[in-house]
């Protein structure tokens, strides 16, 4: 409907056929319900820029059409959905009750709605949640009897539908994924199946798409996170890359674990005050990960560079059941659960880590409430 139409409107009952979907007083609209996956961009068009894919449930507020578009706001932008995807919400009741999945690797479960309460648990991937009700960016969320807070971004729809069919007009080619891949290094995801075209995103190293087709010039055509794009095919595997600990030239076998796990201690706390420096891994300067790689090359094994990698190599092990040796990642900028930082423990609640803030290779104690809130998750090289 035209903008300046509806306010010569504003107090006749009117009825919009959108879609399906009829909606009376489209004056009175405030706000909107997703009710199934869709792309929010930044122009009434299946062209423009997507800012972001919003997920069934989610709550957007209402600011006008545009055609078959409604433009809408959603963390603070401004942008356009697809009429389907949105149903006219009367009652802050419809958010509730709704069943979603937890989509990031670990996601922390807390007493309150914001990144300074207490975490409860940890939730993993794939763990299903029933949202209570919904409060900004904080879904109030009930999962095996325990009642919390999470942040609303890291969950999605069970079942969520792929909008880009209906936006793109794509053809069955596009629907049919004929095999899946992984990414065997930092990837770009582009538009178009050219160096020259524009960037969608990165794909970080193992991530997982499907690949709808091979052209003869090298570029697969692959769906990701309910977008199609192009990659490099060169650079896709048939299998996880890079996630298990290598022995090099080094490793020694007659050493025992006891004694390896002694050597990069003692070496960690030889390296307490080196500087910190981003992209470094030693022998005087370090970031995060660079230590710990470097520590672990010193009896031979070779882990993964960068936290995305490291944080799921090895196995996973229990905070309670932390040994000296294991990797200790951690959330440091409050972004509930996302790893950012990568450390190693010593023993008695302590960890050593490159640490930005200081500038230096440091300890710092797991049991001070900084730590505690800022702790994700530990995994285990030497078994």
């Amino acid at each position: 409907m035209n903008f300046d139409l509806k306010k010569a409107l504003i107090g006749t009952a009117i009825v919009l056929p959108v879609m399906g979907l009829s909606i009376s007083n489209a004056d009175s609209i405030e706000s909107l319900i997703i009710n199934g996956s869709v792309n929010f961009r930044v122009a009434p068009s299946k062209d423009s820029t997507k800012i972001d894919k919003l997920q069934k449930g989610e709550k957007v507020e209402y600011l006008g059409e545009s055609g078959n578009w409604y433009k809408v706001k959603y963390n603070g932008q401004t942008g356009y959905i697809y009429k389907t995807y949105a149903s006219v919400s009367s009652t802050a009741e419809e958010t509730n009750n709704l069943v979603k999945i937890v989509n990031c690797s670990s996601l922390n479960l807390r007493s309150g709605a914001g990144t300074n309460y207490s975490i409860i648990k940890t939730l993993s991937k794939g763990t299903q949640v029933t949202v209570l009700s919904t409060s900004g960016n904080w879904s109030k969320v009930s999962v095996n009897s325990t009642t919390g807070y999470v942040y609303s971004s890291y969950l999605s729809s069970v079942s969520s539908t792929a909008d880009d069919q209906v936006e793109n007009n794509t053809t069955n080619e596009d629907t049919n994924v004929k095999y899946y891949r992984y990414t065997s290094t930092t990837l770009n995801f582009r538009q178009n199946a050219s160096t020259s075209s524009s960037v969608i995103c990165k794909l970080p190293k193992n991530t997982k798409v499907g690949v709808v087709s091979v052209s003869s010039t090298g570029w697969a055509k692959v769906k990701y996170n309910g977008s199609f794009g192009y990659v490099s095919n060169s650079y896709l595997s048939e299998t996880q890359v890079g996630l298990t600990a290598e022995k090099d030239s080094n490793y020694d076998s007659s050493t025992t674990k006891s004694q390896k796990i002694d050597k990069i201690i003692s070496i960690a706390k030889s390296k307490l005050g080196c500087t910190y420096v981003r992209g470094s891994e030693g022998p005087n300067t370090f970031d995060c990960t660079g230590l710990t790689y470097y520590l672990y090359k010193q009896v031979g094994i070779t882990i993964p560079r960068g936290t995305a990698d490291q944080k799921n190599v090895g196995s996973y092990v229990s905070k309670s059941d932390l040994q000296p040796g294991d990797l200790v990642f951690l959330d440091t900028k409050g972004n509930d659960g996302i790893i950012d930082h990568a450390s190693i423990y010593i023993g008695n609640n302590t960890i050593i880590h490159a640490n930005s803030v200081a500038g230096k290779v440091c300890t710092s104690d797991l049991t001070t409430n900084y730590y505690k809130n800022a702790y994700v998750s530990a995994r285990r090289v030497l078994d």
